[in-house]
């Protein structure tokens, strides 16, 4: 992020792009043992980042422009300080990308659209 000073007006540069990505997650453990000595069971995790744009210089780019899932789940083994993870699943999902305007867009990106 820039920040100029014309005259006596501050702003931003008319190229700076402002840009968040939010990632909500849920990581469950369940299992068999005795905490902190000796346990044994599944695991998971569900994460969902969100990238939202504030600021751009092209006014399509605001507002949220993709949504993605990403999930593991696993078996996992501790034993006193130990760690050991088997991951069954890993995988990702793109739920929502922002379509780009039709006025940049390239022929191959309008015919898919339609």
């Amino acid at each position: 992020m820039s920040w100029v000073k014309n005259g006596n007006s501050s702003g931003f540069a008319n190229n700076t792009v402002l840009e968040l990505t939010v990632e909500p997650y849920f990581k469950p453990y369940a299992g068999i043992g005795i905490d902190k000595v000796a346990n044994v069971g599944v695991y998971g995790s569900l994460a969902m980042p969100i990238k939202i744009t504030f600021m751009s210089p092209d006014k399509n780019a605001k507002g949220v422009n993709s949504v993605d899932i990403k999930g593991e789940a696993g078996l996992r083994a501790n034993v006193l300080w130990f760690t050991y993870n088997y991951t069954i699943f890993k995988g990702s999902r793109n739920l929502y990308t922002k379509p780009q305007s039709m006025m940049t867009a390239t022929i191959e990106q309008r015919i898919d659209v339609l």
